[in-house]
């Protein structure tokens, strides 16, 4: 994680999404001043510090009849 990128920018061009910073902006716009009339595009793009913390999910399932509907 280290050579990772450490702002909204390079983060974006690392993932090939290039309005990720503007998606930042909207999301705390929206998170922080819920009730604003502020159109997304008036927001400057979010530019700060980012960290990057990665993460796995696994989800095991069984059924919960072995046999199936058919039975044995």
């Amino acid at each position: 994680a280290s050579h990772r990128p450490k702002n909204a920018l390079t983060l974006a061009v690392e993932l090939g999404i290039p309005s990720l910073p503007q998606f930042i902006a909207n999301f705390i716009s929206e998170q922080l001043h819920a009730d604003s009339n502020i159109p997304h595009h008036h927001l400057p793009p979010f530019t700060s510090h980012v960290k990057i913390f990665n993460s796995a999910t696994a989800t095991f399932v069984s059924p919960s009849d072995p046999s199936g509907i058919g039975s044995m």
